[in-house]
């Protein structure tokens, strides 16, 4: 089965079959190997066109994996491929021995577009670091390299993209870089900034992304909608759902998912009164997702209300034995 699509892959004259698309789920370590040594046998445009394939696959199914054949294409001589291959990678359960491929990427690829992906992609570690999910001395180098990037003599896009990333860290010099990439005042540098700024859960840039949530720019406004969710900003509850009715897909987008992460009262049955009109399967699946994302939300706000703080073993030793000290030096 293996060999046919192959084949299939390395005719120029035929399209790819797409029923062969999900054999390429976890392929086995020999499928594999014979997979990787045909690769570059394949036109380009098939390679490419693959790739597309199997991330739009893998967006809409979660049990398919086709990460291996990212990790193939990520060192392909084609840089399109390169970009698509490091984009998907952000698909699945992304590992850390892939932090000092994307850095030597970051910092050495030839092509601004793949090391821009780079640097997003290695937002994923630092954003892993602050949730203590990798170590700190590989967060500490993912940060480096990344602010690294935003001093060197760059391309815009890569800057920004470092910046975008370096938005989830906590790193006091981080606020610096976010700051002076604002004060710019470009549209670009401007929407980079407040990305950076939703990831960031930090409360101080709350003002600046109430300022653009209503940006005449799309672009920025985006930004700003998207900032707004991330950081569960309720003045922006108004602004968003009056967005619901923009004529830009986008800004309807973000407005919904910023609204099912902010919540509150009556966010529920405006996204459900949306699912109830929708009539396009995508639009449906979104909407879903959003009132699942929110239902998980709100139920995550009620546990924290009602948690209650585990008690400090010293601090209950100390008052435990200091209240008879009390009252021994107090008897007769």
């Amino acid at each position: 089965m293996l060999n046919d699509i192959i084949q299939a892959l390395l005719d120029e004259n035929t399209p790819f079959p797409p029923k062969y698309l999900h054999r390429l789920s976890d392929l086995e370590s020999e499928e594999l190997s014979l997979f990787e040594n045909s690769w570059q046998k394949i036109p380009e445009k098939k390679r490419y066109t693959l790739l597309e394939d199997l991330e739009t696959l893998a967006e809409a199914d979660t049990l398919l994996y086709f990460e291996a054949i990212s990790r193939i294409a990520i060192h392909d001589p084609s840089p399109r491929v390169r970009f698509l291959a490091i984009r998907s990678l952000s698909l699945y359960d992304i590992s850390t021995d892939l932090i000092p491929i994307l850095i030597d990427i970051l910092n050495n690829d030839v092509d601004k577009e793949v090391r821009a992906i780079a640097a997003q992609t290695l937002g994923e570690f630092i954003y892993l670091g602050e949730i203590d999910s990798i170590s700190p001395s590989r967060q500490k180098e993912v940060e480096s390299h990344l602010i690294q990037a935003t001093k060197k003599v760059e391309a815009s896009l890569v800057k920004r993209r470092a910046i975008e990333a370096l938005g989830y860290s906590s790193n006091e010099e981080v606020i610096d870089i976010i700051q002076t990439a604002y004060d710019i005042g470009e549209l670009e540098w401007t929407a980079s900034a407040l990305s950076a700024m939703g990831h960031s859960y930090n409360k101080r840039w709350n003002p600046y992304v109430i300022e653009h949530i209503s940006n005449p720019n799309d672009d920025i406004r985006c930004e700003a909608i998207r900032a707004a969710g991330e950081l569960e900003i309720k003045e922006t509850v108004p602004v968003l759902l009056e967005s619901l009715e923009d004529s830009s897909n986008e800004i309807r987008s973000a407005s919904i998912w910023a609204l099912s992460q902010i919540g509150g009262e009556g966010i529920f049955e405006t996204l459900n009164n949306l699912l109830d009109n929708a009539e396009d399967d995508e639009e449906i699946n979104f909407l879903e997702m959003a009132l699942d994302n929110l239902s998980f939300n709100e139920d995550f706000k009620l546990f924290e209300l009602l948690e209650i703080p585990e008690l400090d073993y010293q601090e209950f030793h100390e008052e435990t034995y200091d209240e008879p000290n009390e009252i021994n030096e107090e008897s007769p």
